[in-house]
């Protein structure tokens, strides 16, 4: 089965095809804007004529020719934000390294390019390792998309070291505080800090929180994504987390049938594609409440540090919290009480 189309975004512009092979859907460039010459190039390739790069092996496809075929991809499995913040590092990698293929860089280029982030730019290491973190799924990327041959050169790099520091938390008194705080401010001050610390979501989930995800009959708070509204969880995946007895009791007496929690008036993410700044109002609560260092971040950690400190598992709050893996959990593992299964030994 196979497709033959232009990118509603270039009218007029070049011809792709999307086609499957081997029960492996793939995408290709056809590299020409003639109709007829598209047509032919694509009959060669569904024979098994010709290489889809036309004469080229895999591994010397341009940045350019990758780029334009990722962006095919990632319009379908990522967000325009990641796939912006992609593009800055994406850029930094060619405006630095200036490779002619992507089978051209070595190891030493990237080596090099972590120095020169490092020490020129003088980007902080976590920067840097985030920079080449991602740059290696890039590369990963064209390897699963058939563009590349052969190794990643970013692949397990030798990353700088970072100091981990303990996260910082609320304890329960502070929490109080604060919440009761929020309180006098307004009913959406109010129930973003209560979304935060009571249910463990990020700002951006708790601004775009919606009735329906609660369920009172069965207890439980259901995160997704509303793409119609250009929202996606981190994960892009939906997570359940037990409907807290303080939130429950805050959410009761205001429940609706459906729209937002917050600023439900407002449907529109507007210029800077948020409906609500939670950060902006959270500055006046965390200062009135005498905790100038908090973020709205710091009650997503206070949730989970203190769920661990009363002795729930690592594995429940990391299911809650929509971890990828149970090793992000880990920076809360100093907090878990003394387990006497230790002494059975």
């Amino acid at each position: 089965m196979s497709r033959l189309y232009r990118r509603p975004d270039e009218p007029g512009g070049t011809y792709y095809l999307d086609y499957t092979v081997a029960g492996r859907r793939r995408r290709e460039s056809l590299q020409t804007t003639k109709l007829k010459e598209a047509k032919d190039r694509r009959d060669k390739i569904l024979r098994g004529e010709v290489d889809p790069k036309w004469g080229k092996s895999r591994v010397d496809i341009t940045p350019n020719e990758f780029w334009a075929e990722y962006l095919l991809w990632a319009a379908e499995h990522k967000s325009p934000r990641t796939v912006e913040r992609e593009e800055t590092h994406w850029n930094q990698f060619l405006k630095y390294v200036k490779p002619k293929t992507l089978g051209s860089v070595t190891r030493k280029d990237v080596d090099r390019l972590k120095e020169h982030l490092s020490k020129k730019q003088k980007l902080k290491n976590v920067t840097v390792n985030d920079t080449l973190r991602r740059l290696q799924a890039l590369y990963n990327r064209a390897v699963k998309m058939g563009v590349l041959d052969g190794l990643n050169p970013f692949q397990d790099f030798d990353r700088l070291p970072v100091e981990t520091k303990p996260v910082k938390y609320l304890d329960a008194e502070e929490l109080e505080t604060l919440i009761e705080t929020a309180h006098g401010h307004s009913q959406d001050t109010f129930l973003f800090c209560a979304l935060c610390a009571y249910a463990g979501l990020r700002s951006k989930e708790a601004v775009n929180c919606e009735w329906k995800w609660i369920d009172f009959k069965q207890g439980t708070i259901t995160v997704q994504g509303n793409e119609k509204m250009g929202f996606t969880t981190k994960s892009r995946k939906h997570r359940t987390v037990p409907l807290n007895k303080k939130l429950r009791a805050i959410l009761l007496p205001i429940r609706k049938k459906s729209g937002y929690l917050i600023m439900p008036q407002k449907t529109d993410p507007g210029k800077w594609r948020v409906r609500y700044e939670g950060k902006r109002a959270f500055g006046s609560v965390k200062t009135e409440a005498g905790l100038p260092w908090a973020t709205p971040h710091t009650l997503r950690h206070t949730f989970a540090s203190l769920l661990v400190i009363s002795g729930v598992s690592l594995y429940k709050v990391s299911r809650w919290l929509g971890h990828s893996s149970i090793n992000t959990t880990q920076m809360y593992a100093h907090l878990a009480p003394y387990d006497d299964d230790i002494d059975k030994l």
